[in-house]
């Protein structure tokens, strides 16, 4: 469908390429994250789809906090399953399996596994709050994580999810047990780096929006076949 070459793809909101009679989401919920900044707490942001219009827009963190920033899963399309995470921090609660706990490719080596660019038992899962100043850990080793609530005076107990006020409204949005897909883009496979262009920069950024062009194909293919 033409990816980031088509100008109603880079509409957010025309979900389906405008025309949600012949790409649906049948199983609910699709949901797809942007990086914007790697340097911020929550640097993301996670959109939630009905099949149609957006649930949802919730920040979140689509990185490690420990074992290298840089080991965070490459943007493409993956599968979520509803399943559970924890207990560890946080109480055991919902969340979202991505990939069926297999491999998955990231950015750069993971020292997690042993220097492999691959991650396993990747989740979508709950975070420490989010901070006024979008400053601090989250709590994630890699996983993708949303806060269970946001602001600095705002009361929860990590061991009552009851009380993860900004979480619960994300998850909430997926029904026990259902599947769907999970996209993820980061800016800096459409946007490198100024000091890596160099001479090559017609290269470099058509490089780089081939990659995004591709997720947004994938993702539209994913769809699509859900529908035959």
């Amino acid at each position: 469908m033409g990816g980031v070459y088509h100008t109603v793809n880079l509409n957010l909101y025309h979900y389906a390429g405008n025309n949600p009679i012949s790409y649906i989401d049948p199983n609910g919920e699709a949901i797809f994250a942007i990086e914007f900044n790697s340097k911020s707490q929550y640097g993301s942001i996670i959109l939630v789809w009905n099949g149609f219009l957006p649930d949802g827009i919730y920040m979140g963190k689509t990185r490690a906090d420990s074992f290298g920033a840089t080991a965070a899963v490459r943007s493409g399309v993956y599968n979520y399953t509803v399943s559970t995470h924890g207990p560890n921090y946080f109480a055991q609660h919902r969340a979202l399996r991505i990939n069926n706990d297999n491999a998955v490719p990231t950015v750069a080596p993971n020292p997690g596994q042993g220097g492999q660019p691959m991650a396993t038992g990747i989740r979508v899962h709950v975070g420490n709050r989010a901070t006024d100043d979008n400053t601090g850990v989250t709590g994630s080793a890699g996983c993708w994580t949303v806060p269970a609530v946001v602001g600095n005076n705002t009361p929860y107990d990590p061991q009552n999810p009851s009380t993860w006020s900004y979480y619960q409204d994300f998850i909430s949005s997926f029904e026990d047990g259902s599947e769907g897909m999970a996209a993820i883009l980061r800016t800096n496979d459409i946007i490198p780096k100024m000091q890596d262009l160099g001479a090559n920069v017609k290269s470099t950024l058509k490089s780089g929006v081939d990659k995004a062009s591709k997720t947004i194909d994938k993702f539209k293919s994913w769809v699509k076949s859900k529908t035959n």
